[in-house]
């Protein structure tokens, strides 16, 4: 993983427990995670981040970030996904501050909903887009 990479997993974690609307669904503190635990309770949140080097303008250097966020859920039906999904994107939509870098923009890409071969578990799968300085 680049040193993007974990800040950005870092400041997206930090960002999502930090807000009320996910704790409210994820508990506090909010069950997200970059590794899932072995005993994790549901419904819980894994973060995983994709970063390409990327020439931004002629002397700008940067990172085009690809933030994948998997909701998993038991709950019936898949509302309660989709409204964990709604309080990420909601808690993400201003961005997230980097220590070492400045986040650009964070956007919302693909969304898709779906329920995992056992029948039970709902898992939305989130990918934003975004650009971070060099």
């Amino acid at each position: 993983m680049s040193d993007i990479s974990l800040a950005v997993t870092d400041a997206i974690i930090a960002a999502l427990k930090a807000d009320a609307g996910v704790r409210a669904f994820l508990g506090d503190p909010a069950r997200v995670y970059d590794d899932v635990p072995s005993d994790v309770l549901f419904p819980f949140v894994k973060v995983e981040i994709g970063s390409i080097q990327a020439d931004l303008a002629d002397d700008y250097e940067g990172y085009e970030i690809l933030p994948k966020i998997d909701v998993w859920s038991r709950a019936v039906g898949s509302v309660e996904a989709k409204q964990i999904a709604a309080a990420i994107f909601g808690a993400l939509r201003p961005g997230v501050a980097l220590d070492s870098n400045r986040m650009l923009s964070l956007t919302r890409y693909i969304d898709n909903f779906e329920t995992d071969g056992d029948g039970i578990t709902k898992h939305a799968i989130l990918m934003l887009r975004g650009v971070a300085e060099l």
